[in-house]
């Protein structure tokens, strides 16, 4: 279970002001490691303002309760079994999505927050025989 988060650097640059043209999120977790029970995931959160600027952040969830096999995996490998990297990652995402936010406002760019794409299926008419 995630229970806390901590921002160790933040940089951004202006290279342009103008409009820009999309935005490119990329995360990535640059290290684990364990230290007094809590779990700490240390991560790179990038936005790229393409062609105009970007804002980069570095952080650390803190974890706690978290499976073994976690820190067993990333020792051997570097590697995150599936379903703990998504969830992972959707945490980096929201809390990088708002410290970044805080930053782009105060350099004039939009905030890097990505919305989610909601489809309605429609119902299909079931089958009786």
């Amino acid at each position: 279970m995630i229970i806390g988060d901590r921002v160790d650097e933040i940089n951004a640059k202006i290279q342009e002001r103008k409009e820009h043209e999309g935005i490119n999120i990329t995360m990535n977790i640059r290290d684990i490691v364990e230290r007094n029970g809590i779990i700490e995931y240390h991560y790179v959160y990038n936005v790229e303002y393409k062609n105009i600027g970007y804002i980069s952040l570095k952080g650390v969830l803190f974890g706690k309760d978290e499976p073994n096999t976690i820190i067993e995996e990333w020792k051997k490998n570097k590697k995150i079994d599936k379903e703990n990297m998504e969830r992972l990652l959707n945490v980096i995402n929201y809390v990088g999505s708002i410290h970044c936010t805080l930053v782009a406002n105060v350099i004039s760019y939009k905030p890097p927050i990505m919305p989610l794409t909601l489809k309605i299926k429609e119902e299909q008419e079931e089958k009786r025989e």
